[in-house]
């Protein structure tokens, strides 16, 4: 039974406080490596180190997740992370325990730089396809992640991509990683596709009148390709769905757009979602996927 979209948003709708608490950033201190130390031991593959030390690495590693130094963050906690998740060399206990942590970080505070829940959306993306390559989690495991994302990815207000100096936050985008992750995973249910598809929509134009500019209309898109690849819906759920989407509320009709910057904004992030669906809809082979091409279409025939 097809679900409407108004009611899948109100089944996942989980206010956030008006005034969320702002964690403080702990100094950032991976066990007693340096920076420095680090680098080498990515240089080297970690050559010199014992697998217990390297699980114990992994889990030290989380408490740099928000550092404000680009390097740290990204270029060794998430590289070396996401390395060692597709290199296979982390125990079951090791990958549980990173989940445990990137959830209630996922559940928690943002902290005033930004940096950290975007990083632990990132990151808990490599520990959910660790599951998917190979499961380990439990089914109530993985429905605290569905719902965490959801919150997460629909409570988002911070819309700041990349910065030359501190690099990248890019909320939007990382939690459809997870997103992307979990819609491949055969052990996520149509129920939570569903709720997690209705999460995706809240975010394809921001309600704030902000305008995407690094790439996250294609983030967004991207995880459908692979819920449609299942089979998850049929060709009249993905019509309804995507024609539900198309319309310019809050506007009454689109040529009202053209008075504001929200407005323009709203009706540039819109077409550049269904862009994305259109063309890559058009151009594959695999059927399922091109259920989203007459949806993706008469949305964009609608639009000015």
């Amino acid at each position: 039974m097809f679900v409407t979209l108004a009611a899948q948003l109100a089944a996942c709708e989980n206010p956030a406080p008006t005034a969320a608490p702002i964690a403080k950033i702990a100094p950032c201190q991976i066990g007693e490596y340096s920076k420095a130390d680090m680098s080498a031991l990515k240089e080297n593959g970690y050559a010199e180190l014992t697998s217990a030390q390297i699980n114990t690495l992994a889990v030290d590693m989380l408490a740099c997740l928000g550092s404000p130094d680009p390097e740290m963050r990204d270029g060794i906690v998430f590289e070396e992370i996401s390395a060692l998740l597709r290199q296979e060399r982390l125990d079951t206990e090791t990958q549980i325990q990173m989940f445990t942590h990137l959830l209630d970080v996922l559940n928690g505070p943002e902290d005033a730089d930004g940096f950290t829940k975007p990083f632990a959306a990132l990151n808990m993306s490599e520990i959910v396809r660790a599951d998917r390559v190979q499961a380990y989690l439990s089914p109530q495991q993985r429905e605290d992640v569905v719902q965490a994302t959801i919150n997460y990815l629909t409570h988002i207000t911070d819309y700041r991509g990349y910065d030359e100096t501190r690099g990248w936050r890019h909320g939007i985008a990382h939690t459809a990683d997870i997103v992307l992750q979990l819609s491949l995973n055969p052990n996520i249910n149509e129920e939570q596709l569903a709720a997690l598809r209705a999460a995706i929509a809240t975010q394809i134009s921001p309600p704030n009148g902000h305008s995407y500019i690094y790439g996250e209309s294609e983030r967004l898109a991207r995880p459908l390709f692979y819920m449609a690849a299942r089979g998850a819906f049929d060709q009249e759920n993905w019509d309804v769905w995507l024609a539900s989407l198309a319309g310019p509320a809050p506007y009454e009709k689109w040529a009202e757009v053209y008075t504001s910057e929200a407005g323009l904004a709203k009706l540039h992030n819109t077409k550049a979602f269904f862009n994305v669906l259109y063309i890559s809809a058009q151009e594959t082979k695999n059927e399922n996927i091109k259920m989203l091409f007459p949806g993706a279409r008469a949305a964009l025939i609608s639009m000015p």
